[in-house]
């Protein structure tokens, strides 16, 4: 009987006695991929729920009196007559109330009973309540008569704010045969360890989600669209849409000093001065880098920074006064957008990021300074259990099942959503993207 052994190649015989030669080397180091980052854990406070207190975590938000929140019912003028939440009263240029004494439903209406030389009053107990018209203003400082009495009363109120805090985990298993014959050496170290990494991922995931949740109220549309389903391949971010997203965070108090969670304790702080910080996803970097305003490129790469301080984690560049921070796998919302004929792969002049014949929207997430906080309870942190093979009765006899399980606590607190905004845009393909396989 003639013997045939394996003679290599891409489709070797195999020998009438199996195979005879080991024809492949099998290395005892693992492909190992490139680490996400933890980029939006860095700008949020950690907030500890103690234990035996339940899972939900109160937190108070104290509004300051001139806060166009501060609404209650406790105004009364510098005449001593009580203000009707949510009424405008009318003033003459004496400062005695003038026209409707009940109030009236509008702004607009107490100015055009005011006059040109009166003023208007809110009844809403926060003197002006933030509110710049001049017509407000002057009508709401808190003057005194000759004789005094109990006149300007303003109120104070604060907000109840809760979130719940709830439990995670998930685990891999293994077998006593992975372990005794697999050919990468450290098995076992390398599963806890690739547990570890991909709950970090998650928990990134939780917070921008929860992070975008809380901005959908405070969000703008790139372009002309009027909807999310109706944007389009027109309807990218442009340096007007970030001006005037920086304006909107100026009128909500957000300063442009953000607080950065520093160390590995997740405690100390530092501060990053001059700018929003925004996170952006990789898909649009391309705009960003060839945004112009009139005629002049407004991209400004962070290696460029004159005085850069203290750069936040995965801080890329900045336009205007926003400081963008790369998300390498942002969260979107596919196939959100209007219908379209571009896709990945035909050859229109706009070549968009599509999903299932429509355009994909992009959030930009500004987050504000003291805007949000994680919560875990109070000495739980991410904990990885082992369970090696063991004989078990029941589920596993023979002891030759275990299993690597991890599990966490976690729960975001947004207390300033005024902070929390997004602007929403489409995006087109780097010229030569979809010629590329991502595996």
């Amino acid at each position: 009987m003639s013997m045939k052994f394996n003679n290599g190649g891409y489709n070797p015989a195999t020998s009438s006695l199996g195979a005879q030669i080991n024809d492949k080397f099998w290395s005892k180091v693992a492909v190992k991929e490139a680490r996400k980052k933890r980029v939006f854990s860095q700008l949020g406070d950690k907030l500890v729920q103690p234990k035996n207190y339940g899972d939900t975590l109160v937190k108070y938000h104290e509004l300051p009196i001139i806060h166009k929140l501060n609404i209650n019912d406790q105004a009364i003028d510098a005449n001593g007559v009580r203000l009707v939440k949510n009424k405008w009263y009318a003033y003459d240029s004496a400062g005695a109330m003038t026209g409707d004494a009940n109030g009236y439903a509008t702004k607009e209406l107490a100015k055009t009973a005011a006059g040109a030389t009166g003023s208007i009053k809110s009844g809403n107990g926060n003197l002006y309540g933030g509110d710049t018209d001049f017509a407000v203003i002057k009508g709401s400082f808190p003057s005194l008569n000759e004789e005094g009495g109990k006149v300007n009363a303003v109120g104070m109120k604060r907000l109840l704010l809760e979130a719940k805090v709830t439990e995670f985990g998930f685990h891999v298993p293994f077998t006593k045969k992975m372990l005794d014959m697999d050919t990468e050496t450290g098995l076992l170290a390398r599963i806890s360890r690739e547990v570890g990494e991909a709950q970090g991922e998650i928990r990134e995931k939780q917070i921008a989600a929860g992070l975008l949740s809380a901005s959908e109220i405070n969000r703008v549309l790139s372009g002309s669209a009027s909807t999310i389903a109706e944007m389009g391949a027109a309807d990218k971010v442009s340096f007007t849409d970030i001006r005037g997203m920086e304006q909107s965070l100026k009128l909500a108090r957000s300063p442009k000093q953000t607080k950065m969670i520093d160390g590995s304790t997740k405690i100390g702080t530092v501060v990053i001065g001059a700018g929003y910080a925004a996170y952006v996803g990789q898909e649009l970097l391309p705009v960003l880098e060839d945004m112009v305003h009139a005629g002049i490129n407004v991209w400004k790469p962070v290696e460029s920074y004159a005085a850069a301080g203290t750069i936040m984690e995965d801080e890329i560049g900045k336009v205007s006064s926003t400081r963008f921070i790369e998300v390498e796998d942002m969260i979107k919302y596919g196939g959100a957008g209007a219908s379209s004929t571009d896709g990945v792969n035909d050859t229109d002049v706009e070549n968009m990021y599509v999903t299932g014949g429509k355009y994909d929207v992009f959030p930009i997430l500004y987050v504000g300074s003291d805007s949000f906080g994680t919560i875990g309870f109070d000495g739980d942190v991410a904990r990885v259990n082992t369970v090696m093979p063991t004989a078990d009765a029941h589920n596993d006899p023979y002891g030759k099942k275990g299993v690597v399980a991890i599990s966490w606590f976690h729960g975001i607190l947004i207390y300033r959503n005024e902070r929390i905004r997004q602007i929403l845009t489409t995006a087109k393909l780097a010229w030569c993207f979809d010629q590329f396989s991502l595996v």
